[in-house]
């Protein structure tokens, strides 16, 4: 069972860190366009991309890591390469809740961008949050799984209790 659960830890890590990137591909779409259509088009996308693979990405890898936690009995807890993954985990869920609302505003933005009613300035604040907000998280997560596969202070115990070893 903790193999399965590292497989969806893998590919929820696959789709999250996936969809972000593609975020920032789509994104440069529309930088600098008077174009609402296209605008609208590229914010549509990532409102999409968020929602289909972003999220979903998000919940799988932290449904999956407290799956091993609670598997191993907490043991996984006392290292403290665990500990730190941990609390980097924490902070990606917190920043990317703040991206996924920045997200919605910037779609909510572009959409009124379209029918004539707002101005390309109510991209700005949304944008600036997206784009520093989402480098700062891509930063720790890339630190994150680093860390998640050196280990640097891992303990190389064999396990006497038949329990799964991280």
């Amino acid at each position: 069972m903790y193999r399965w659960l590292k497989l969806a830890h893998v590919l929820g890590f696959a789709l999250f860190l996936g969809s972000i990137l593609a975020h920032i591909v789509t994104g440069r779409v529309h930088a600098g366009t008077d174009d609402a259509s296209l605008v609208l088009y590229a914010r549509d996308t990532i409102c999409l991309a968020t929602r289909a693979l972003t999220v979903p990405g998000l919940l799988l890898l932290i449904a999956s890591g407290a799956g091993m936690i609670w598997l191993t009995r907490g043991d996984l807890l006392r290292h403290r390469w665990m500990q730190i993954h941990l609390a980097f985990g924490v902070a990606i869920a917190g920043v990317s809740v703040a991206v996924v609302i920045a997200v919605a505003k910037l779609a909510w933005a572009a959409q009124a961008l379209a029918q004539g009613h707002g101005a390309v300035e109510a991209l700005a604040l949304p944008g600036a949050l997206e784009r520093y907000a989402g480098a700062a998280n891509i930063v720790m997560i890339l630190l994150t799984a680093g860390l998640a596969l050196v280990r640097p202070w891992r303990q190389t115990k064999p396990a006497a209790s038949g329990r799964p070893t991280v």
